[in-house]
This record gives structure tokens, sequence and C-alpha cells, in this order.
């Protein structure tokens, strides 16, 4: 009977999936261990962990979050210990290693086969910063950045098997770690997203939109620089111009999840709003919407907008393709390994100018081509990012190769 044990502050997070297929097994012993108390999963013990303290971050400003990250490693110790003196030793640890964690877990239990969940390994070349920066990145942020992995490195270094998404992000790590690294992303659930989706959608601000209306959507967890939001906004401006029959729905909240805040302590879209205080009336901010709302949008929009710096890949973006939206995506590495220009999608620059040409471009395309790109959206995701039909079997693969486990049985 395998023992398995799931590590991130936010349950069930990447995990999801994963963590709920395996604990169909009755058989299996499953423990997640999180910060959160107010979430279950149906077949798995919940642990949770509390900081012995409030960070301190009075320190040198290049490991400012490092106290943080040490504060989070000791607390999942002490949960995985007590654990540990009831009897209960796992075969496989599954953690993301972004919060530290995943620091010390060898330390309790060094024959566990450790597999870290790595999203983002910060770099100052051909990454997000650099992007941002134009490639004029100064060695101060430099050392900010590559001070920023201390604790990202310390704990794959300890690992068994390191997991990442996609290829752009397996590569922004060191090499010498590339050997460790297995390219695999979590997944979506195709069959569940694609069940019972509406043909027409009430958004709060009241307007009524159905399959055939001239929409565009973009979602971000949050209206930010780093999915391209003030990019988007400077394109809107240019199309209200040469295109103002076209309606764009914009879901996202007014916080930061990446990047720096707007001035003045403002939300970014209040501070785009108050540099362009006259009325946008082809433009929702619906804010953050239900899920099942969300996707009926992606089931009607005639053109799903996905920006991004060179970064960590959306989970919305291959629910929209799922969907057989039209995918508009910027024309960056990690979006170029999912979306083919003019095959399963279009592709744009970053720029004003790019996202409102591409905007037009999609809509210059008659229905039945996007359609057809649409179509072959759907065809990407189902051959290489359905959960049930390919991430769960190729994880599994790949655990009973290297250490011999069978965690399904």
């Amino acid at each position: 009977m395998p023992c398995i044990f799931f590590i991130h502050q936010n349950m069930p997070g990447q995990f999801k999936n994963l963590c709920q297929s395996l604990a169909k097994n009755k058989k299996s012993s499953i423990y997640f261990i999180t910060k959160r108390d107010d979430i279950g999963i149906e077949n798995v013990k919940r642990v949770k962990y509390s900081l012995a303290r409030e960070p301190n971050r009075d320190g040198h400003h290049y490991i400012k979050f490092l106290d943080e990250q040490i504060l989070y490693a000791q607390a999942v110790v002490r949960v995985l210990l007590t654990l540990k003196e009831r009897g209960v030793n796992p075969d496989i640890i599954f953690a993301h290693s972004g919060w530290g964690e995943a620091l010390f877990v060898k330390e309790v239990f060094p024959n566990a086969k450790l597999i870290i969940f790595s999203e983002y390994y910060y770099t100052s070349r051909e990454s997000d910063t650099a992007f941002i920066n134009k490639d004029n990145v100064s060695i101060e942020e430099a050392c900010r950045l590559v001070s920023k992995n201390l604790h990202l490195t310390q704990s794959m270094m300890g690992a068994d098997l390191i997991i990442t998404p996609t290829v752009w992000q397996k590569y922004q790590h060191p090499p010498i770690m590339w050997d460790k690294i297995f390219t695999y992303h979590e997944g979506v659930s195709v069959p569940q997203i694609r069940e019972g989706r509406a043909s027409e959608v009430f958004l709060p601000n009241g307007w009524h939109l159905k399959k055939g209306d001239k929409i565009v959507t973009y979602v971000s967890r949050n209206l930010e620089p780093y999915r391209g939001f003030d990019i988007l906004f400077e394109a809107i401006k240019i199309l209200r111009r040469r295109a103002p029959d076209i309606r764009f729905v914009l879901i996202g909240g007014d916080d930061i999840s990446y990047g720096k805040r707007a001035p003045n302590g403002m939300s970014w879209r209040e501070y785009f709003l108050n540099e362009e205080p006259e009325a946008i009336e082809n433009v929702a901010f619906v804010g953050k919407l239900p899920y099942s709302m969300f996707l009926d949008l992606f089931n009607i929009t005639q053109v799903h907008l996905y920006l991004t710096v060179p970064f960590v890949l959306s989970w919305s973006m291959l629910e929209a393709m799922a969907l057989e939206a039209c995918v508009l995506g910027s024309r960056v590495h990690p979006v170029q390994e999912v979306v083919s220009d003019r095959q399963n999608g279009l592709l744009c620059d970053l720029t004003p100018s790019g996202v409102a040409d591409g905007i037009e471009r999609a809509f210059s395309l008659s229905q039945a081509e996007r359609d057809r790109l649409g179509l072959f959206a759907r065809l990407t995701v189902e051959q290489n990012y359905d959960f049930e039909t390919v991430s769960l079997p190729t994880i599994l693969a790949e655990i009973r190769q290297r250490f011999g486990l069978d965690v399904s049985a």
C-alpha cells in the first residue's frame, strides 16, 4: 500500500488532479500538508501547519524573503516529525518548491523519493525580467534575481526528481540540473471543461453575450503588466478608433500576483483608467468570475487573448483551447510551445500595435477559419495536456521507471 505525501501551502495547487486521482485508490494512504484548513479531498488526510512567527524582512534586500522561506520549511519539518513519530513513512513526497516547504524534507525522510515541482527558476537572461527591461538588466537586479533561487536550489539538490511544466521552464534552470528535470505538465481535464457549457452569458454589468457576438476575452488572475494588461489597455485605445464594434471582457482581480504594484497604491486597472478617464463603453471589467461562467465565456468568445511575458504558462490558455476558442497569444517561448501561428491559434508581438494588429487579423479571418483554429487547438490539448489520457499516465510511468514504484496500485 503506497504512502504518498503532497506538500503545497495553497492546497491543492498544481497537485489537484494528481492527488484526486491517486486518492481514488482506497488502498493508498495519502496526506496533504498545507497552510489551508478550508478545503478537503476525499480519502486524503489534510495536515495543517502554521508559521512559528511573522517573517522578518529587515535584512539585506537580496534575501528579504529568505527568513519567510525558512519558516515555511521549519513548519513543514514539525509536521513531518509528528507524522514520523506516529509511524507514518511516505514512499513518495510531492512538494512545490516555491515557498521553501521542501528545504528540509530529506532530513526527516531520507529514504522517501522526493519529487519537487519547480515552477520557476529566476534568471536575468531570456526571462521575464530581461523581456520587461529589454535585456538591459542592471547588475543590481541580476544579483537580486539570482538570490531568489537560494532556497529553490537547495531544495532541488536533495530531490530525486524535479518536474516542471514546459521545456522553456526546464532550460531556465542551470545545466547541472537538467538530467534530474522531467518536463511534465500537470494537465487539464478536457471532458470536465467541455461538459455542459452554456451558449450565452449574462455578465454582472448587464451585457448579454452569445455565440456569434464580436467578443474578445482576456483572463489573468490579477490585471497586471506581467500578463500584458498594460499592453492590452493601450491596444484597446487603438482599436476604439479602428474597430469600435469589438467588445472586450476582461476577467481578473485588482491585486498583484507577479511583479510590481502600480504607483500611488492603485491597482493597475485604476491606474490606467485614471490615465484615460473617459468611459470605455466597449470594455467590461468583470473581476473574478465563478469558474463555470469563466469557461462559458471561453465557449462563446470569438477570440481569446492570452498575453504574457516569458513566464509560467497559465491553465486558462489551455482551458480556452479545450473549448475551441480561437486563441491569440503573445509571441514568447512558453506560449509558442503550445500555439503555432495559423495552425492551432494565432500569435502576436507583445506591443500595443502588435496586439491591436493581432486582434484585427483574427477578425479578418472567416468564421470557418477561426473554427478550424479552434478545432486544432482542442486537439492539441487533448493530445498533449489532457490529465486522464496524457498527464496521469506520463507521471505514473516515469515514477515506475525511475523508482520501481507503482503508486496507483
